[in-house]
């Protein structure tokens, strides 16, 4: 399950024989782990709820998602750093509200890959940083220009290094990416 029948959302793994398969909510991901914790966790960032970080946590990957039917934007908060140790990170569908993340996002060693839903905003406020490039891409192979507000807006001052590839509507600003 994701967070909307008509867009369903979630992770994926691969079992021999059965091929390709989502990830159970239940029993595979997590609604949160403790702040200052590491873990290999998948976190699950349920709709119109904040996950509030006091101190740096590592998780396995993120799915942020989209709002609830009062229109409560999902967040990811507080003054710690989110280590996310696979790299991925899920921004779900939303129809009224953004999915917002409002601490440094760490990518260490791995490829950064943030997925974000087509026609829908998404905001990340902190820096960005990691050794192994990012990947912004959205959930289609056609980019919808006449959808307002698509894309996610990434922070300045990002200090990951390696390369970025962006397959989707962006707002970047000059100080955004790192150079060198």
């Amino acid at each position: 399950g994701g967070g909307n029948a008509s867009y369903d959302q979630t992770f994926v793994t691969y079992e021999a024989g059965r091929g390709f398969r989502p990830l159970d909510f239940t029993t595979e991901c997590v609604s949160n782990v403790a702040s200052g914790s590491t873990t290999w966790q998948n976190v699950r960032v349920p709709n119109g709820t904040t996950w509030t970080l006091s101190g740096d946590t590592a998780i396995n990957a993120l799915l942020l998602q989209g709002s609830d039917p009062n229109k409560v934007n999902t967040v990811v908060s507080g003054t710690g750093t989110l280590k996310v140790r696979s790299g991925l990170v899920i921004l779900g569908y939303h129809r009224n509200a953004q999915p917002r993340i409002e601490v440094p996002l760490d990518f260490g060693n791995a490829q950064g890959v943030i997925i974000i839903p087509q026609g829908k905003s998404s905001i990340i406020t902190q820096p960005i940083s990691g050794s192994n490039g990012l990947v912004v891409a959205q959930t289609t192979t056609t980019v919808s220009t006449g959808s307002g507000g698509s894309g996610v807006s990434l922070p300045a001052n990002c200090t990951y290094t390696g390369d970025t590839y962006i397959f989707s509507l962006q707002g970047i600003g000059s100080s955004t990416l790192p150079s060198g």
